[in-house]
């Protein structure tokens, strides 16, 4: 256990932030991570491992502490006992101190691309231990947040700079998001929490406002859409009903700066996401946005959400009888009609009309769908 703390100790050493804000002998006597369990070795450990560093250079240190990261990564996994989670949650920590540390003033992309692979692998070895799927993937979803605030910050603070790169950075944090939810025994999108729901609402503000949307990316980042429709079929629905405040979240979300139009990025947020849904036969999501009350006194809002539904519902429309001209129709499809039917008799009037409204075009266009039996019972029983 010491040894674990020992090399989270050789992590610190070898961050810049934390070379600059103590000195050797600071580091030595107050280590950033202590066991309550101590052992004559530690300190000789801890001594050790300045000593190791003596003579590096910075690209050096920074290398050896993201080696260090990986093979701490693999190990924290291992720590199932009582008392021992406490390690597990420092080291998720540690990944992203260590991508701001490292990432942030690497002259090179080799180092940050070193730490997002062991970020990517820690969330695909995390169905070791399914306890800690929360914890990781709220630490995933707030530093992707405070990226994309940064990235604003340094482009309106000076208007010359080229922000393509740290842009590209921010869209690879989406590959760890990825990895984590698409976990089979994860279900993230199952009464989810309002702090998780406003993640990930953060996180789709700045994909839209990055143009990650777009499906316009080329060579190295085709991979981009692929990732986002994986996530977007695993998330919750980024408006909950009991909400009260949506609408003032939304026109000030602290993600996205002043200066740009957050209700109309939000209309595009909604466009792409359930485009997406639909696309892969959810489309009964569509109808959430309407049930928060909040919103629903927005009648600006809810004009345009309205066209926006009218539109995703005809892309989902040319989506559907693509595949069913393949008679590849998703499974899941029935049940989706299911909350339809049920949404239909909401107690919220424009939630009602929506999906009454998605009910028809898919039953129209469909009519085979008529012949599923729990459907037929839903609609005998409604």
């Amino acid at each position: 256990m010491s040894n674990m703390y020992s090399l989270l100790n050789y992590i610190a050493a070898t961050s810049k932030e934390i070379t600059e804000s103590f000195s050797s002998n600071q580091l030595l006597s107050n280590p950033p991570y202590s066991s309550s369990i101590t052992s004559p070795n530690d300190n000789v450990t801890l001594q050790s491992d300045e000593t190791g560093l003596h003579g590096r250079s910075d690209e050096e240190k920074r290398v050896i502490g993201i080696t260090t990261i990986s093979v701490v990564t693999r190990l924290a996994l291992e720590f199932r006992t009582a008392g021992q989670e406490e390690v597990t949650k420092l080291m998720i920590s540690k990944l992203f101190a260590a991508l701001t540390d490292f990432g942030a003033d690497s002259r090179g992309c080799d180092p940050t691309l070193r730490v997002l692979a062991a970020q990517t692998r820690f969330a695909r070895e995390l169905d070791q231990r399914p306890d800690l799927y929360d914890v990781y993937l709220v630490e995933l979803l707030a530093v992707f947040g405070d990226k994309g605030v940064a990235i604003q910050n340094v482009a309106t603070s000076d208007r010359h700079v080229k922000t393509e790169e740290m842009i590209e950075q921010l869209a690879s944090s989406l590959l760890p998001i990825e990895a984590l939810i698409t976990h089979p025994d994860y279900s993230p999108h199952l009464a989810a929490s309002q702090e998780l729901t406003g993640l990930f609402r953060n996180m789709w503000f700045l994909c839209v406002l990055f143009h990650f949307t777009s499906g316009e990316e080329k060579g190295a980042m085709t991979w981009l859409m692929p990732t986002l429709a994986k996530i977007a079929t695993k998330m919750p629905t980024l408006v909950l009903e009991n909400a009260h405040h949506a609408a003032s979240e939304i026109e000030y979300s602290t993600v996205i700066r002043h200066e740009y139009a957050h209700s109309v990025i939000f209309l595009f947020m909604m466009q792409d996401v359930e485009s997406v849904r639909s696309a892969a036969g959810l489309p009964s999501s569509l109808v959430l946005y309407f049930t928060n009350g909040s919103l629903n006194r927005q009648s600006y809002l809810i004009v345009c959400m309205e066209s926006m539904v009218d539109k995703v519902m005809r892309g989902c429309m040319g989506e559907m009888n693509s595949q069913a001209a393949e008679q590849a129709l998703p499974a899941h499809l029935s049940e989706e009609l299911r909350k339809l039917l049920v949404a239909s008799t909401h107690r919220i009037s424009h939630a009602r009309d929506v999906a009454a409204k998605c009910l028809f075009n898919l039953i129209t266009s469909f009519p085979s769908l008529m012949c599923n039996p729990p459907l037929v019972y839903a609609i005998g029983f409604h």
